[in-house]
């Protein structure tokens, strides 16, 4: 049995109640939507609590990508290959907003929502014509407008990725396999108002995903893939012409082939991604202060939190005034770990959530805070994307012991 640290986490459960009711079907569904049904979602696990059923009734929904509070409900947006990305939200019950892609089969996926000057704003994954972004006054059914299309005139921009706001002005980045990827920008969020940033990768095609933007001390962070090794780039304005390059080479390993990033207590950490196939040594963190390139240390910690598996951080997020880091991992499911420091880690929910088929979150996109709880989307191919709520806990100090 190989040696891995093993953390003794006490936790108080102090508070059981949902903010909102389960979706079960006798509860009718709202006007202009369809209840999700399927069995009762599952039982709290080490204080966690599923709060959707699997896949919303749908094993086809294989991942919950996107999750977002909008007008005081709850938005979580699906995968779904079979029949369209669908778009859920969660009232007294969870309730379909649309199941067919926007009315477009080769709208796969929902891969991000942002609210942005009272709008809600869907990234949309089509392989075909290329990403989309739609947007809603309201959020409800038939109140859905597409101000982007074809890949921002790159049907290779399969992807809107992720979104973010700096300087008044809604980001968004792209996924393209071919010439690298783009970051676009609009002021309002208008048909006809986007431009572009970046595009060509930085200047590099193997820049393929920007999968992590965030705002720390002034600039805009982009965090990349590259097989090469994954790179951040800053700006101070978010223009075009103004990114400096602030890692190359996945911080000195090819094999972290894809960073995240989110800022905590003065510090801007950054996740890594290993893929390496043999003898994979896990994730690593990393996180910087003035973060120009000079100053970034690798955290102290196992690399992996002491499993191999955990090959990824693939979401950082600050709540509660921690800082919670989600992984990827194959076999035995995704991890949550936690820390309020950003050196003493303790794991604070057990392995996939309870079921090894929830083996990762799609980055920063699938977690949210929603009535002072934190809400988690898993991808799940077996059984289809869950929501899960952590319960609200007291954390005593823990004991940590090595084996």
């Amino acid at each position: 049995m190989k040696a891995r640290l093993f953390t003794v986490l006490v936790i108080i459960v102090v508070g059981l109640a949902l903010p909102l009711a389960l979706a079960l079907a006798a509860q009718g569904p709202e006007p202009g939507a369809h209840p999700s049904r399927g069995s009762p979602p599952a039982s709290p696990v080490q204080g966690w609590r599923q709060v959707n059923i699997d896949g919303f009734g749908d094993a086809n929904n294989w991942c919950v990508g996107a999750l977002e509070e909008f007008n005081g409900q709850l938005y979580a947006g699906t995968f779904n290959s079979d029949t369209g990305a669908q778009l859920w939200r969660m009232g007294s019950l969870w309730t379909a907003v649309f199941t067919n892609g926007f009315g477009i089969s080769n709208n796969v996926g929902i891969d991000d929502l942002i609210e942005f000057n009272g709008y809600l704003y869907a990234g949309v994954s089509n392989d075909t014509t290329g990403g989309e972004v739609w947007r809603s006054a309201t959020g409800n059914p038939g109140d859905w407008q597409m101000v982007a299309s074809g890949g921002f005139t790159n049907t290779n921009n399969s992807t809107v990725l992720h979104f973010a706001v700096f300087n008044n002005q809604l980001y968004a980045t792209t996924c393209n396999w071919t010439n690298g990827c783009e970051l676009w920008r609009s002021s309002s969020g208008d048909s006809g108002s986007w431009a572009p940033v970046v595009t060509g990768g930085f200047g590099d095609v193997d820049n393929n995903r920007i999968v992590s933007l965030v705002e720390f001390n002034g600039h805009l962070y982009a965090g990349t893939d590259n097989w090469s090794g994954a790179e951040v780039w800053r700006s101070s304005t978010g223009d075009s012409g103004s990114w400096t390059r602030v890692v190359a080479g996945g911080f000195g390993d090819p094999y972290n082939w894809s960073i995240t990033l989110e800022p905590f207590n003065g510090y801007l950490y950054a996740g890594t991604y290993n893929y390496r196939d043999s003898d994979n040594p896990g994730h690593e963190l990393w996180r910087c202060q003035q973060c120009d390139g000079t100053d970034w240390q690798q955290v102290p910690i196992a690399k992996g939190f002491g499993d191999t598996e955990n090959r990824a951080i693939r979401s950082l997020v600050v709540f509660d005034n921690a800082l919670y880091a989600l992984t990827y991992n194959r076999t035995t499911g995704m991890e949550v770990w936690r820390t309020t420091d950003g050196t003493n880690w303790a794991q604070v929910a057990p392995d996939g959530l309870g079921d090894s088929n929830n083996y990762l979150p799609n980055w920063d996109n699938a977690v949210a805070v929603f009535n002072d709880s934190l809400y988690i989307g898993t991808c799940n191919w077996a059984t289809g994307g869950e929501v899960w709520m952590q319960l609200h806990q007291v954390f005593l100090p823990t004991v940590l012991k090595n084996y």
